[in-house]
């Protein structure tokens, strides 16, 4: 079984060092999930290619909101990102935060949610 599974991960990397989920062309979200299976079943992956993925994201300014979290997540595991690019995601994220403290995948909102706020708490977590 697991074989079969290490095969169905594979197939999803495609040439950009992105993982891809129900379209083609590959998305961060699939990539930390993707990687996380890869590491679970002990299978090698090509780390340059997905660090290269990774680095086109830059900062994460031009991405939405859940990409950003991700974009987080994949930098704190399979990246080496300077202390400085994690801030600087961290601050982009920061820009999502509601004025009741919590987090809202639309920037101005007045009142966050749980589930965003969770997400947050996930890229903070994982960034340190």
């Amino acid at each position: 079984m697991a074989g079969a599974i290490a095969a169905f991960v594979r197939s999803q990397l495609n040439d950009d060092g992105g993982f891809r989920g129900r379209a083609p062309r590959s998305d961060l979200y699939y990539t930390l999930y993707g990687l996380d299976c890869a590491a679970a079943l002990g299978m090698d992956w090509p780390r340059e290619r997905v660090a290269s993925f990774i680095d086109r994201h830059g900062e994460g300014a031009d991405l939405d909101y859940v990409h950003l979290v991700y974009l987080a997540r994949c930098l704190a595991r399979y990246n080496n990102a300077s202390p400085a690019r994690r801030r600087a995601v961290l601050s982009e994220l920061t820009s999502f935060r509601c004025a009741d403290h919590g987090f809202s995948r639309t920037r101005g909102d007045a009142q966050s949610n749980v589930y965003d706020t969770f997400l947050a708490f996930l890229a903070f977590q994982d960034l340190g």
